[in-house]
């Protein structure tokens, strides 16, 4: 019994030894951290602010370096940006993470792919665009950000054919990272959803996405193959995500097209339509929806009178007319309606009668 407790009390100062030296240890790094930061700041603020060149670290201190390097980047924009990422190809920390790429373990991959993006050197580009076709989601979810976050437009082509990548995370990101680089992606998205019904493998959901995405970035180009899709998609959910998107992107011909799209056979579709002419504004389209208010769905009767309160003075007398209907449905709908714009005693509305069963 006596040799058990030794051991273990032996173990126990062994551990408590380990982490005392390993908090010095710890202590120690953080102090030579400190140094090196020091000692470098100033030739790198003289590289930044001035152009001048900054020595090579000794290996040891690499590391800091361009840890430090990169957290100036990701504050700079202008020139003093750039003249790092100069310094970073030209000392050769671009070409070794795009080597790192190649790495056997994913990820090691992925955080090559990582370090490229904060470096933003067009120079890893295409080899960025190459790892879109890493089996790994990890690693082409990690190169998909890193493409746009250096922004070039020779990225746009692989990250919107990435939209149609069977991991929806991936897709997703790349999504994201597509609504982030703006107008310069809308020529590659709009040859995607034009392909939204040609039973490619992928090409439905992409074009859904791309779709979306178009909605986001509010690229007037894109209006006339979302009125296309809006008018003879087979497929309810990309007419639906049409219509959605013409509300964001507008333009002389969307208003039209949502109001015949008040007639689609599917409500998902006339319910979006009419939500999208409230962002749109346009009181020609009063008519429209004062007849589509006595649709047999809630959430079409709903967002035709939201809609209406939308469109000005005309657009609520609209409702105030209708608030008078024979159908309860409709007149409910319209004095809540003017209720939500205080127009309207909210003694005289009734409570909205149940949904009839279809």
């Amino acid at each position: 019994m006596t040799g058990i407790v030794a051991v273990l009390l032996a173990w126990s100062v062994a551990l408590a030894c380990v982490a005392v030296g390993l908090r010095l240890l710890q202590r120690r790094e953080a102090r030579r951290r400190r140094r090196v930061v020091a000692a470098w700041r100033d030739p790198i603020d003289d590289l930044v602010l001035d152009g001048a060149d900054l020595p090579t670290p000794p290996p040891r201190e690499q590391p800091i370096v361009l840890d430090l390097l990169l957290r100036y980047r990701a504050m700079l924009r202008g020139p003093e940006a750039e003249r790092i990422t100069t310094y970073l190809e030209e000392q050769g920390y671009v070409r070794q993470a795009v080597e790192g790429l190649r790495a056997r373990n994913r990820w090691n991959r992925a955080a090559s792919a990582s370090l490229l993006g904060r470096m933003k050197s067009d120079a890893a580009v295409a080899a960025l665009v190459e790892l879109m076709r890493d089996d790994s989601d990890d690693v082409r979810t990690t190169a998909a950000r890193s493409l746009a976050a250096i922004g070039d437009p020779a990225a746009v082509e692989a990250l919107a054919t990435a939209l149609a990548d069977s991991s929806r995370w991936t897709a997703t990101t790349v999504a994201t990272d597509l609504i982030e680089m703006g107008p310069a992606s809308a020529p590659a998205l709009i040859e995607i959803a034009s392909a939204a019904d040609s039973g490619k493998k992928g090409a439905h959901e992409a074009a859904v996405t791309a779709v979306r995405v178009l909605g986001e970035i509010r690229d007037p180009r894109a209006e006339s193959v979302l009125i296309r899709l809006l008018e003879s998609s087979a497929d309810l959910n990309v007419r639906a995500r049409a219509a959605a998107a013409l509300g964001s992107v507008g333009g002389p011909l969307a208003p039209l097209a949502l109001r015949d799209a008040l007639r689609d056979d599917a409500w998902q579709v006339r319910a979006q339509a009419a939500a999208s002419m409230s962002a749109l504004g346009d009181r020609e389209s009063i008519a429209a929806l004062s007849a589509a208010i006595q649709d047999e769905n809630w959430w079409v009767r709903r967002n035709c009178a939201a809609a209406l309160g939308t469109l000005g003075e005309p657009g609520r007398e609209a409702l105030r007319a209708l608030a008078t209907s024979d159908d309860r449905y409709v007149r409910d709908r319209c004095l809540a309606a003017l209720q939500d714009l205080e127009l309207a005693d909210p003694h005289t509305v009734t409570p909205p009668p149940p949904e009839p069963r279809r």
